[in-house]
C-alpha cells in the first residue's frame, strides 16, 4: 500500500476524506509523489505501530528499487536520502521521460485485485504497482486498470477504445517486468544499469 493510500484510508475512518487536509495535519505539507514520497522518517514516527520502520517502509510501499534501477550503486543512498528525509531538491535522481499521457495525475486500480482486497481485508486501498507510469494492465490478472477517484478526460471517453487481446498480453509482461523490478533489491536486479550493459557486453 501507498503511503498517500494509508493516510487517507485512517482519515477516511474518522469522517475526514481529504488527503491534503490529513497530510497537512499530520506532517504540515501536502501529500507528494504517490510511488515515490518524501520524508518517510515523518510518516514513520507519526504512525509507527501501524507501520514498520523506514528502511523497511521505503523498500516495501514504495518504488524506490524501480527507480533505483538505472542509478549506479553510489547513487542508491543519495536516493534513498531523499525518501527518508525532506531534502529541497527533487525527489526522483532519474525516471524514464513521460510520454504523453503517460503519467497519472491520480492512481488506476485493477476490479479483480480490488475485489480480492475487499474479500481478505475487507477495505480497498492503492497498491504501489498501482501507481506507476505507463502501468495500464495488472500484473496478476491481466485485466486493465481503471480510473479511481477523477473523471476521465473527455477525450479519452470518446475515443479510448479496449486493449486488443495482444495489447493487454503485451501489457502485462511489461507490468510483470515493473513488479519484479520493485520487489527485487536494485543492486541484484538483472535490470540494473550494470547487469544490462554487461549483458549487451557479451552480445558484441
Amino acid at each position: 500500500e501507498t503511503i498517500n493510500s494509508h493516510v487517507s484510508r485512517l482519515f477516511k475512518s474518522s469522517g475526514r476524506h481529504s488527503l491534503v487536509a490529513a497530510t497537512k495535519r499530520l506532517f504540515e505539507r501536502p501529500p507528494t509523489n504517490d510511488v515515490m514520497p518524501s520524508n518517510i522518517t515523518e510518516y514513520v514516527n507519526a504512525l509507527s505501530p501501524l507501520c514498520g520502520d523506514a528502511i523497511a517502509v521505503r523498500d516495501q510501499n514504495t518504488a524506490y528499487n524501480l527507480y533505483c534501477q538505472g542509478l549506479p550503486t553510489a547513487r542508491f543512498e543519495p536516493q534513498s536520502q531523499r525518501l527518508l528525509g525532506k531534502i529541497p531538491d527533487p525527489i526522483c535522481l532519474v525516471r524514464l521521460q513521460p510520454l504523453i499521457g503517460a503519467t497519472k495525475n491520480s492512481y488506476q486500480q485493477c476490479p479483480a485485485c480490488e475485489e480480492e482486497r475487499l474479500k481478505e481485508y475487507a477495505f480497498n486501498f492503492a497498491h504501489r504497482r498501482e501507481g506507476l507510469d505507463l502501468a495500464c494492465i495488472c500484473p496478476l490478472h491481466g485485466m486493465p486498470y481503471r480510473a479511481v477517484g477523477e473523471q476521465l478526460l473527455l477525450l479519452e471517453q470518446q475515443f479510448k477504445n479496449p486493449p486488443t487481446l495482444r495489447q493487454v498480453k503485451l501489457g502485462q509482461n511489461f507490468a510483470r517486468e515493473l513488479d519484479y523490478c520493485l520487489s527485487t533489491p536494485a543492486a541484484e536486479s538483472k535490470y540494473h544499469k550494470d547487469q544490462v550493459a554487461e549483458q549487451i557486453k557479451q552480445l558484441i
